[in-house]
Parts: structure tokens; sequence; C-alpha cells
């Protein structure tokens, strides 16, 4: 285009249309890129919801641990206990992975070479006060861990995905750096499985398949306080991985889900189709057809991270988060409806008949009756 046998002019012109071409497309590509950091940041907002959601039902069920009644007589609720402590477990459950997750961000913002300290002067994590961040370890950074009390017993706080500020990113289009961590940099159809980022997908398949059992044995908890207090046979629900990692499309899935889960299904149905609900929404297509019809299938960290630039991986990991939290969220939503609303006291209770306004003679009407306690 500036080259060959041209005028200086002709040669100016064309080095213009050039430099041109280039501006408009790194435009493009910061187009994209900010619409990549645009979706992390919804991700991470959505991210918030979710974990407030399982907040808000963790806290309700602390609060049923100990009732006081008009005497000031204060009453511990065992069904309360046993769902606060499996809400503990899934607390501990989910922190562990999301923090996994974050270490994997981490890797991949140090070897892009960027700034990770917090308190830099366009900072890329933003910490919560009480948040102390191990940015410079290069095998293990993240959160330190701190342990807090809750219901008397010790859990690790940090469920909440670290805040991210993907904007303040200098090298959002670098990919080779992500690739190698996430162990695709020779192949897509076969990543190296000791990689650190290829782990996420374990980690997946391994809160996939431990989350259900927790919800089970709280609800078999459950069952031993009503038979030891009737004198009656205790019934239990048993939980066992069915490993779904290849489908043809959902209703194939739900097909393997009622077929894998057709005995909790009978025994409990609310509890099997909550468990079916959190397997469905953690489980993924290990292996996706080239849709280039150029290789065989590809493995789903492959497909999901290969070339895709920084800030894109990191959304995709937030995207992993989010469905951890939303799994988190539904467990503690279901085990807080196994709480009842603790031990109350009145001193007047009586009996109340309605009936409607008007009838007329010979007319058949009902009385509704009820019993009202103040």
């Amino acid at each position: 285009m500036a080259g060959g046998k041209e005028t200086p002019r002709q040669k100016m012109i064309g080095m213009m249309y050039l430099v041109l071409t280039a501006l408009l497309a790194l435009n493009v590509s910061k187009s994209i890129l900010d619409a990549f950091v645009n979706i992390e940041e919804n991700i991470q907002v959505g991210n918030i919801t979710e974990y407030d959601r399982g907040l808000k039902e963790f806290t309700k069920t602390q609060g049923k641990l100990v009732s006081v009644d008009s005497t000031g007589t204060k009453t511990e609720s065992p069904r309360a206990k046993a769902v606060f402590t499996a809400m503990n477990e899934i607390d501990k459950l989910t922190a562990e992975k999301i923090q996994f997750i974050d270490k994997i961000k981490l890797l991949i913002l140090q070897a892009l070479g960027e700034d990770l300290n917090p308190k830099a002067e366009k900072p890329i994590f933003i910490l919560e006060p009480g948040q102390d961040l191990n940015f410079s370890d290069t095998k293990k950074p993240g959160l330190k861990k701190d342990v807090a009390k809750r219901g008397g017993i010790d859990v690790v706080p940090y469920v909440k995905p670290i805040r991210m500020a993907l904007h303040n990113v200098s090298k959002k289009d670098a990919y080779d750096e992500q690739m190698l961590i996430m162990g695709i940099n020779e192949s897509i159809e076969q990543p190296k499985k000791d990689a650190e980022g290829f782990k996420v997908w374990n980690e997946m398949l391994d809160y996939r398949a431990k989350l259900p059992v927790l919800m089970c044995n709280a609800v078999n908890e459950l069952s031993k306080l009503k038979a030891d207090s009737a004198g009656a046979e205790i019934s239990t629900v048993e939980y066992k991985d069915p490993k779904i990692n290849e489908y043809k499309d959902i209703t194939e899935l739900n097909t393997k889900l009622d077929k894998a889960f057709a005995d909790i299904l009978k025994k409990d149905l609310n509890l099997g189709e909550e468990i079916k609900k959190i397997y469905s929404g953690l489980t993924k297509n290990e292996k996706i057809p080239d849709p280039n019809g150029e290789t065989g299938p590809l493995h789903w960290i492959g497909m999901t991270f290969d070339h895709a630039p920084a800030v894109a991986a990191i959304a995709a990991l937030s995207g992993l988060q989010s469905e951890l939290l939303t799994a988190r969220a539904d467990a503690l939503t279901y085990l807080g409806t196994l709480v009842g609303g603790g031990t109350y006291s009145f001193n007047t209770v009586e009996g109340k008949a309605f009936v409607r306004p008007s009838a007329a003679a010979q007319q058949k009407y009902t009385y509704e009756v009820m019993m009202i306690a103040f």
C-alpha cells in the first residue's frame, strides 16, 4: 500500500490509510475488550446478589438456633442446629472452590505482569474491610485465610469472590499467558491435566459431587431427630454421584438425572427435585464437537479458553463462580425451609367461626372454623 512504484505523495497517502486501518482495528479490539470488562462486571454484581441470597437464608436459620419465650426462658432448636451445621459445611466447601478460582485469576494477572497491590494507583483488586490479599505469592496467591465464629462453629468467611476492576488491567488482550496456565497452550483437545488452571474443571466436579451429599446428610439428621422423638424407624436417603459429563441436549440430561436420582425422588420428592436442579446447573459437556470441523471433540476448558483475551478468560472464571454461588444459594434456601419458625408462647386461644354475610332461606352454607392464638 505504501511501497512499490508510487510517487512520494501516493506513498504518504497509502501510509496514512495503513495507519488509519490499524487505528480502526485497535478501536474494534478495544470495544470488544471493554465489552468483556463490562460482562465481567455484570457477573460480579450477579455474584454479590447470589451470595446475599444465600447469606439471607444462613442468617435466618442462625436466628432460629435459640428461641426465647415470654418468661425469658431460652430453648435450643435441635432441628435448626442440624440445618445450621450443614449450612456451615456448605459455606466451607463453597469458599474452598471460590478461592481456588480466585487463585487462578491471580496467577493469570501475575503472568501478565500486572500490579496487583490493592494500594496501587489503579488497583485491580478492591478489598473489603478486614481482607488481606497475598498478591505476591506465585504458588498460592489469594486472600489470607481468617476464621470466624458462626453459631459457635468455625468457618471460613470468604465465600464471596474477590472484587475486581478489570478496566485497570493493562494487558487486556494478552492470551498466551492464560492459555499456558489453563494447560491448553499445546492442545485444546487434550489439555495438560496437571496445569493449575485445568484443575478448575476438577474442582467444579468435586463441588457437584459433594454439595448434594451435605444436603442429604442434613435431611437424614432431621429424620433421625424426628424418629428419636416419635420412637419411629429412621428413614434415610443415600446419594451417589452419577458423574454425568456427556449429553446431547437438556432433554437427555433431564432423563439421565431422573434415572440417576430415581430413589431419592421416590423417598423425598422435594429433596430429589432440588438436587436435580442443582446438579443440572453444575453440569457441562466435557467434550464439545469442533464447530469448524477441523479436529476431534474439544475439551470444555480448551473450547472456553482457547485464544481468549485475558479479560475474557477472567470473565469465564467469574462465570464459574456464579454457578457455585447459585448452587449454594439454592441449597441453603432449600435447607432453610426444613426449619420451623421456632418456639412461641401464647396466653389466649379462641375459636372463631366465619360465614358468608348473607344466606337465603333453605339454602345450605358452610362455616369456616379457625383456632386463633394470642
